[in-house]
């Protein structure tokens, strides 16, 4: 039997907003897919630091949930499954990115401190070599400093084109030159970020890895959900974050213009700023945020799922995972022409406009039902695999 590669990954989204939320983001996704990979060994999750005063201010612990194997001063490590571990940092700073913001990020994950610890903590757990998948952009230092075999940065978005990173670009393009120079292998999830990082940053070979869906999840049936019951039909739902990349003015043009449909948002506010902008009907439906074990059964409860997101210059070279779990569920799709939608998945209508996006409303309504069904190259197992293959082909 070949030998298997345990891996270093230092995720965005680290594992405690996981176990809070679920698996619902790219690289939890693939960390989730890499554990049950036949060819991963041990994998290490570097979680995010955190200072005492994020946690008051979020009203959250540093801590993972699992079983502590190893513990220092301001750091443990944990076992969070058969053959998964997180090491947890508190950071020393007493203030961090509450009052600093994001770009204290850049400096935190170049502490000395935390590489000698994440060190100490793998020596601990008797692994001598091992691969390293980097999802963080913020950890570019960390990424260079680890003795890894193998590294593989996943620049799985554009931060540069994140409206609210503007005052802080320069910071992400040095990270960004950082991450991909170090890097053996380089990944992202479109085709114009691969071509927005190969001329910005001096590499050719950056591949595609798009996202992906588990096609058991969202083809199964389930109860509709109790907020939902008294919500008139048909439904037009949007399960989605509410950032800049929500369009809030075709949402007001498409609501006003279809009194006798409802509309469901269901996802995190994340700017507030976007959310006040949505004007309120009684038409319009907002039911919070889910755990992402409980969202499935809201798509499966819509009767057509939207993607009213920016389009151009506004874009930030995404590829958007609810299209490929609204189209799992077996749902006719409406969307804006965002990057890497077409109409060659079953029921997918791409609208140009705001009156051609209320019109494909009615068309997908009327549309006869007709099961989409998915290739297995869509799923996050064959993405995962694919992500993996120079570190373990």
């Amino acid at each position: 039997m070949p030998e298997t590669v345990d891996l270093v990954v230092i995720p965005y989204h680290d594992w405690r907003k996981v176990q809070r939320e679920g698996a619902r983001t790219r690289d939890a996704h693939m960390i989730t897919h890499c554990l049950s990979d036949p060819r991963v060994g041990r994998v290490v999750i570097v979680n995010r630091p955190m200072t005492i005063a994020e946690m008051a201010h979020k009203r959250r612990s540093w801590k993972t949930k699992g079983e502590v194997v190893e513990k220092g001063l301001l750091s443990r490590l944990v076992r969070v499954a058969d053959k998964a571990f997180t090491v947890d940092f508190l950071d020393g700073n007493p203030l961090g990115p509450v009052f600093v913001g994001k770009r204290w990020f850049f400096s935190a994950y170049g502490g000395s401190r935390y590489k000698r610890e994440l060190e100490r903590y793998l020596r601990h757990l008797g692994v001598k070599s091992f691969s390293c998948i980097n999802f963080n952009v913020f950890a570019g230092a960390l990424f260079e400093s680890l003795p890894a075999e193998k590294k593989l940065f996943d620049a799985w978005d554009n931060f540069l084109k994140f409206p609210e990173h503007t005052n802080n670009r320069a910071l992400f393009r040095e990270a960004y030159a950082r991450c991909f120079q170090v890097a053996d292998f380089r990944t992202t999830n479109s085709a114009s970020n691969r071509a927005f990082f190969e001329s910005s940053f001096d590499v050719s070979d950056c591949r595609v890895v798009r996202n992906g869906v588990d096609l058991g999840v969202f083809s199964k049936e389930y109860e509709r959900p109790g907020d939902m019951r008294n919500i008139g039909r048909p439904v037009a739902g949007v399960g989605a974050k509410v950032t800049h990349l929500l369009d809030h003015e075709l949402i007001n043009h498409v609501v006003e213009a279809n009194s006798d449909v409802s509309f469901v948002l269901v996802g995190p506010v994340v700017e507030k700023g976007v959310f006040r902008k949505i004007k309120r009907r009684p038409n319009l439906f907002y039911l919070g945020d889910k755990r992402y074990d409980e969202y499935p059964a809201y798509v499966k409860a819509f009767d057509v799922c939207l993607i009213p997101y920016v389009v151009g210059e506004r874009e930030h070279g995404g590829d958007a995972i609810k299209l490929y779990e609204y189209l799992a569920a077996g749902k006719p799709v409406v969307t804006t022409r965002i990057e890497g939608v077409s109409g060659d998945h079953g029921r997918v209508f791409v609208a140009d406009s705001y009156d051609d996006f209320s019109d494909m409303i009615r068309k997908a309504l009327d549309a006869p039902v007709n099961e989409n069904h998915l290739p297995e190259q869509f799923t996050w197992r064959r993405r995962t695999e694919d992500l993996l293959e120079p570190l373990c082909g």
